[in-house]
């Protein structure tokens, strides 16, 4: 990604914040924290637990990631449950 582009990507989110599109089709922003259910086993965490995200990002790939006690978690292990 160009610097323009991650300029512009700043303007919208933050570590605070989740934007994402509702099933009627609205944007709407999720604020940290947030809970989430985990899909899969990984690194240490339980299939079904749920866990409070404290932060979102992204890694260098620019993908996803929420953070859950302090780690950096790929976003497509968990549904998100709603506020916490």
């Amino acid at each position: 990604m160009g610097r323009y582009l991650l300029g512009e990507l700043h303007k919208w989110v933050n570590g605070n914040s989740l934007l994402m599109v509702t099933i009627t089709g609205l944007l709407s922003r999720l604020y940290c924290p947030f809970t989430v259910q985990c899909l899969e086993p990984y690194n240490g965490l339980k299939k079904h637990y749920l866990y409070k995200v404290e932060r979102v990002g992204v890694d260098e790939r620019v993908h996803l990631v929420y953070f859950i006690t302090g780690r950096a978690y790929p976003y497509h292990l968990f549904r998100i449950i709603g506020r916490a």
